[in-house]
């Protein structure tokens, strides 16, 4: 737990932002939100999930559980998930299977929306639901075999690989919104990864971490597996480059993919050879936080919350 002064003034600017979140709500901003999520998560010609049925039906994490807060913001979803790309890219076999197997180089944006897709409907959608789309990912994975240029094989559904995906998600998600939105004891952040284990399983991820604590011990096991590569120079050209994010965050999107390599622990980018790259000015910082609190406050009725909670009322 963070120190007492600290908290205070955390809680304060908390309150602030989501009394700001509300007002915004009455705003053109509300609009320009409520069309992004349509939008990004539910494109034409893109997969389609209803998050409203069936109707009563709950989720794979709980409605009451921190899940649901985290992924309310999608801008701190947006930077835990580049962070999380990057520290799974460490890991040569992920980052050749994902440029291989995929449309990413492609088709960033397109790619970004399915992942950011399927991560919301482990959160929010109905049981059966995530449970089929899960399904669905594990047949696609069990195709994805292939080998590095440097002769190692790797196989998507291999559980070393899935355990360190599925880590590096939760981990992402989990500190961004500790960072940049609100505040996460380690008790709360031990309860997201914990909320994490259902889905992780139906992936199948034998022993997906439950504790914050044993993330960090995962992470410092895998830490001489990790080292920089190709394929993470050219994520790190595409997310960067116009192509890879809807126009509305465009302004914005240097400093979003460099809160993303902040938040990324520093053992981790030493070696990727990331250190330095993801300094914030202190302007950066306050805006970032500013709109990642303000748009975890601002609920349209695109955001799969708020149409699971349509579907909890029955």
């Amino acid at each position: 737990m963070k120190g007492g002064a600290t908290m205070k003034s955390d809680n304060q600017d908390f309150s602030f932002s989501a009394a700001l979140g509300r007002s915004l709500s009455s705003w053109p901003l509300k609009s320009v939100t409520g069309k992004g999520f349509q939008s990004f998560l539910q494109p034409e010609n893109g997969p389609r999930v209803d998050f409203r049925a069936p109707s009563g039906e709950p989720a794979l994490t709980p409605a009451e559980g921190v899940s649901w807060r985290i992924f309310a913001s999608p801008i701190s979803l947006f930077i835990g998930g580049v962070a999380a790309v990057i520290m799974e890219f460490g890991d040569e076999r992920i980052a050749y299977g994902v440029w291989d197997h995929t449309d990413f180089k492609r088709d960033p944006l397109a790619r970004m929306q399915r992942t950011g897709l399927a991560a919301m409907v482990t959160v929010y959608a109905a049981k059966s639901v995530a449970e089929k789309v899960i399904g669905h990912v594990v047949e696609m994975h069990d195709q994805v075999r292939g080998e590095t240029p440097s002769g190692t094989s790797y196989f998507a559904n291999d559980d070393a690989l899935l355990t360190w995906v599925q880590l590096t998600a939760s981990y992402g998600f989990v500190t961004a919104y500790d960072r940049f939105v609100e505040p996460l004891d380690e008790e709360a952040q031990s309860d997201a990864y914990a909320e994490a284990e259902v889905s992780a399983r139906l992936y199948g991820v034998s022993q997906p971490p439950r504790t914050q604590a044993e993330a960090r011990a995962l992470i410092d096991a895998k830490l001489p597996e990790l080292a920089p590569n190709p394929v993470l120079d050219d994520f790190l050209g595409v997310i960067r480059s116009p192509r890879a994010v809807p126009a509305a965050i465009r302004p914005i999107q240097g400093s979003l993919v460099r809160a993303a390599i902040s938040i990324v622990p520093e053992q981790v980018q030493a070696r990727l050879e990331l250190r330095g790259e993801g300094r914030l000015s202190g302007s950066e910082h306050k805006l970032i936080r500013f709109l990642a609190r303000s748009s975890a406050h601002i609920e349209v009725e695109a955001h799969p919350m708020v149409q699971a909670r349509y579907r909890l009322r029955g």
